[in-house]
């Protein structure tokens, strides 16, 4: 008869690695993970704006994931070696809210596009985009300048404040101590008897 006894040196082997084994689950290595919830203003889509249209897709990118992170990081600031961005409203918009717009910059904008975007009153479920129909960029050294016609359309919920927009911007970009391309200035600017972003700024 066969001796079926299991050799000393096999059942030490045996055993180190089930202890092995024992270990790696104590670890839960392999269990699934959970995935990470979203952050509100998280920077999943934002591109570093090597050019002037990278900085537009950024904006308009920004806009329809409710980004204000995104979306003032396109605006020229000292952090990039630039002076602060302004905002130039529609003259018709700034003469009904003069001291509004008297000096509207990148502090100002900050506060308003994380008021915009913020769930309480830009809802997840709702309509948020940005189209634009741009001309061709002109580039002059550190300095581009764009001028686009647009349609917004936001789902909000800030009382009687636009929810359809469309006019012509003007940006006029720079190109930062870091390489990238910022927005300087913006001008806004209303088609016919349609209300534009500035009428939108107005409200908040």
């Amino acid at each position: 008869m066969r001796d079926r006894s299991i050799h000393p040196m096999a059942r030490k082997w045996e055993l180190i690695v089930i202890s092995i084994m024992a270990a790696l689950g104590g670890c839960e290595l392999f269990t699934t993970r959970e995935p990470e919830a979203p952050t509100g203003g998280g920077s999943g889509g934002w591109q570093f704006p090597l050019t002037p249209q990278q900085t537009m897709d950024n904006i308009t990118d920004a806009v329809g994931r409710r980004s204000s992170v995104d979306y003032i990081r396109s605006l020229a600031s000292p952090d990039a070696g630039l002076t602060s961005f302004l905002f130039q409203a529609d003259p018709s918009a700034a003469a009904n809210h003069p001291q509004l717009f008297a000096d509207w910059g990148l502090d100002d904008e900050t506060a308003f596009a994380q008021a915009l975007f913020s769930s309480a009153t830009l809802p997840l479920d709702s309509i948020a985009a940005l189209d634009l129909d741009p001309q061709p960029a002109t580039v002059i050294g550190d300095t581009a300048r764009i001028r686009a016609q647009y349609d917004l359309h936001l789902g909000h919920k800030r009382g009687s404040a636009p929810r359809q927009m469309s006019g012509q911007l003007e940006w006029t970009l720079q190109r930062g101590s870091d390489g990238g391309w910022y927005i300087r200035l913006w001008n806004d600017y209303r088609n016919g008897s349609a209300p534009c972003f500035s009428d939108l700024k107005g409200q908040f």
